[in-house]
């Protein structure tokens, strides 16, 4: 009764907002026996999902279409977190393995997302989020939030500072999240080894994030930069920092960029209870566009891209670095792209003294080709990767095709075979496929999967 009577509200709520599509209504369904709905308003978001004996639940209101200057939003459920948190759990580099992106931090808050259709392990929990948005002439926004999860000691808290001037040519972010994380025992360690012992406790950790935008008049060149620092409770104590700079320049149609992060302590131990040891990582790279006017009018877009990651370790020998390079063609029909991603190690007796050598470890190549048919987007991907100092001479290969249909309704395929072959014998070969269906009437979308996946 209760839920009926709730349904009944949140319906009337939506009649407050003049908006289009007032109500709309998701339904899933897939092979694996698992069933959702979401229920979407202007002032209300509702979603749950079953499989067997497991659930989820999540319900947001929102008073955005109400009150647009100060919106108020509420999340209760099995809710699970990101954005800035996910920098305090893991403040690390993404060394990646695409050229066409930078991974670049930019500065935003704690965000909690609503429970998707196959998530189940998120315990209960409250979300509330206050905006205020261009309050003053300059544009300032700012966003508080805070998060009450059982997962944590005590509430999770950010604030998002955004500001504009100068007609929007400078633009300034400041965040900051904080609070009481869980961590476990280390009993893997003993008497005289480098990784003491402890017993598993609390310990406060926060996030302080800086970063400036500036642009020209014309938006043709923009330069960028980026400042974090992670602040961690010892479990001994004493206060660890972790620190992380982001720049980027764009130029016209060249972008270049270099990110640049350090951990000078021993086994400084993070809010999602990771240790990380002393480290010294560095991704640098540039990606430029061109447009070239073919003589039948097409458009032909060229784009290549190419950066360098290296993860210096402070005390040890060995360091890992990873090259990434690539091109791809765009025309109003076809695109094509060609990446190839190369691992070495470096070795070096301390970061003061050149390299003594460097040896290859692995090769990755990828190729990948889709048409543009109308409404049908076929599409196909070729994967190789070879480990070169491997005796075994092993080598993993992976085929994918992929079928989109695109209209009102929207229909995807795709089918994978990958194995792996050491010298003539042929190993781990796995073929998997899945189909997805996106049909909608009106207010109503009904969403249906079907997955295959089997060892051969």
């Amino acid at each position: 009764m209760r839920r009926i009577f709730l349904l009944i509200m949140l319906l009337i709520a939506g009649k407050l907002c003049h908006a289009k599509d007032a109500v709309h209504l998701e339904l899933y369904a897939d092979s694996k026996k698992t069933g959702g709905l979401k229920l979407s308003m202007p002032v209300a978001d509702f979603r749950t999902a079953f499989s067997e004996e497991k659930y989820n639940l999540g319900l947001m209101l929102s008073s955005n279409c109400l009150a647009r200057k100060f919106p108020v939003d509420i999340k209760v459920g099995n809710l699970s977190g990101s954005g800035s948190l996910s920098k305090l759990n893991s403040p690390e580099l993404s060394k990646g393995t695409s050229p066409f992106s930078n991974s670049l931090l930019y500065t935003n808050a704690l965000n909690v997302n609503l429970p998707s259709y196959s998530s189940f392990s998120k315990p209960d929990s409250v979300f509330v989020q206050i905006k205020m948005q261009n309050l003053l002439k300059n544009h300032l926004n700012l966003t508080i939030n805070t998060w009450f999860s059982p997962d944590y000691s005590s509430p999770v808290f950010s604030a998002l500072y955004y500001g504009s001037f100068f007609s929007k040519q400078f633009n300034v972010k400041a965040s900051f999240t904080a609070g009481q994380f869980f961590y476990d025992e280390n009993d893997s360690s003993a008497w005289f080894l480098n990784s003491p012992y402890y017993q598993s406790d609390e310990h406060f950790c926060s996030l302080l994030q800086l970063s400036g935008e500036i642009k020209s008049k014309s938006h043709k060149a923009v330069f960028y930069t980026g400042l974090t620092a992670a602040v961690y409770e010892s479990p001994f104590g004493p206060y660890t920092t972790t620190y992380r700079a982001d720049l980027k320049l764009s130029l016209r149609k060249i972008e270049l960029f270099t990110s640049a992060f350090l951990n000078p302590y021993e086994e400084l131990l993070t809010s999602s209870d990771k240790q990380i040891n002393p480290v010294l990582q560095i991704k640098t790279g540039l990606i430029a566009k061109k447009a070239f006017l073919m003589k039948n009018a097409e458009l032909l877009l060229f784009k290549f891209g190419t950066n360098i990651f290296t993860s210096i370790n402070l005390t040890e020998e060995n360091h890992p670095v990873k090259i990434n390079a690539g091109f791809q063609v765009t025309t109003n029909l076809t695109s094509l792209s060609l990446s190839v991603s190369a691992d070495a190690m470096l070795s070096a007796d301390s970061i003061y003294k050149p390299p003594r050598q460097i040896s290859p470890t692995s090769i990755f190549c990828q190729l990948k080709n889709s048409w543009y048919l109308k409404s049908f987007t076929p599409g196909m991907t070729f994967n190789i990767e070879k480990n070169i100092n491997d005796d075994t001479d092993t080598v993993k290969y992976k085929t994918s095709l992929n079928l989109t249909y695109n209209s009102k309704h929207k229909l995807n395929g795709n089918c994978s075979f990958s194995f792996t072959s050491k010298g003539f014998e042929i190993t781990d070969k796995k073929v998997s496929a899945a189909i997805s269906a996106r049909f909608n009437i009106k207010a109503l979308t009904i969403i249906g999967k079907l997955s295959y996946s089997q060892g051969l």
